[in-house]
């Protein structure tokens, strides 16, 4: 059989009056580029944000997918593919998840915590001190079908690190939608891509841990990103 992927969508949940609207929104081009990869896309959908025990364990790997908030089962999956060892594909706000994560881990660890993660960061996320991401201009740009070139950035690779095997490349070209980006990440993280600009665009965690802010989805010219999650 072929590897099951666990897609970990964005959640718009208890915005409104309207219970109807609390969803789960999976973008088409996440589960294209893991079939034409070999693998079977399967959404993760939780319940207020949760997902239940033991629904992690039928999964191979995971992606976390782009979205504008993260939410406590994409702390999970960071936490489930790191005990067990499986690749993590982070995009957008899923890399911004692994970056918070490892965080927030960091910090919950000085201070003798062992609870709940998803619940420290609640906690202390609204601290100045416990700041983990930038507002930046100049990254938000519209990806239009058949317009994908216009939306793309050039991110320089650091030579001998994961993804610049992946990719074949000292640099690569891809799209980029989003208004924040990571700021001091843990030590135990290793940023090896940034945006000319100096906006960091690559994390790893060893070679089955990895995090980009570009959308590597958008079209099939960085397929290595989603190979790797199959060929593990």
């Amino acid at each position: 059989m072929k590897p099951l992927v666990g897609v970990a969508s964005p959640a718009f949940l208890f915005e409104n009056e309207k219970t109807n609207l609390d969803i789960y929104r999976f973008s088409n081009n996440y589960g294209k580029r893991l079939y034409e990869a070999g693998g079977i896309p399967v959404g993760i959908l939780p319940y207020d944000g949760r997902v239940p025990d033991g629904v992690l364990d039928m999964f191979d790997a995971f992606v976390i997918c782009g979205g504008t908030q993260m939410w406590p089962h994409h702390f999970q999956v960071v936490e489930h593919a790191l005990k067990h060892n499986k690749p993590l594909l982070g995009i957008c706000l899923g890399m911004q998840t692994i970056h918070r994560y490892f965080k927030y881990k960091d910090w919950a660890d000085a201070q003798g915590y062992t609870g709940d993660l998803f619940a420290f960061y609640q906690e202390h996320c609204s601290d100045p001190a416990y700041t983990t991401l930038v507002e930046l201009d100049g990254h938000y740009k519209a990806m239009l079908r058949g317009r994908e070139n216009e939306a793309k950035h050039r991110v320089n690779l650091e030579e001998g690190s994961h993804i610049a095997q992946l990719v074949g490349n000292d640099h690569l070209f891809a799209a980029t939608v989003h208004h924040y980006c990571a700021f001091e990440p843990s030590s135990r993280l290793r940023v090896t891509g940034y945006a000319e600009d100096g906006t960091i665009e690559v994390i790893e965690y060893g070679e089955k841990v990895l995090g980009v802010q570009f959308h590597p989805e958008m079209d099939d010219t960085l397929m290595p990103l989603f190979s790797f999650l199959i060929n593990k």
